[in-house]
């Protein structure tokens, strides 16, 4: 059974500033005294059909429940809108994002990230 941490940080990464930026916020937990890790997540196979964006948030989306799936944390963060679009988190979780689908997913291939949004966005404990 893994250690449990105080606070999870499930980190897409797919950007260097993204892994920088939670690495800059996981240090900032650890200053204030809280355990805390970084869960990266491993696009696998799946990763050369990210060819559209309903595509690339469909497989990170998938590829973050799984490397969530063995998290064991007081709190959950997730690193983006993208990365809590297919999550069931059972502890208190905050998304950190700099945009929504909303506005960054117009049109048909953003469908799907936009209604599924309205409601992980409603159910965070925090944003």
């Amino acid at each position: 059974m893994p250690e449990r941490t105080d606070i999870a940080i499930v980190s897409l990464g797919t950007t260097m500033g993204w892994r920088l930026s939670d690495r800059a916020l996981a240090d900032q937990v650890r200053a204030a005294g809280a355990s805390c890790q970084i869960v990266p997540v491993p696009l696998g196979i799946a990763g050369p059909l990210r060819r559209t964006m309903a595509l690339t948030d469909a497989v990170e989306a998938l590829a973050a429940v799984r490397a969530a799936r063995g998290v064991s944390a007081g709190a959950t963060i997730f690193s983006s809108v993208t990365a809590a679009l297919l999550q069931r988190p059972r502890a208190p979780h905050a998304i950190r994002f700099d945009t929504t689908a909303s506005l960054s997913r117009p049109g048909v291939g953003g469908a799907w990230q936009r209604r599924r949004e309205q409601g992980v966005l409603a159910r965070a404990d925090l944003l």
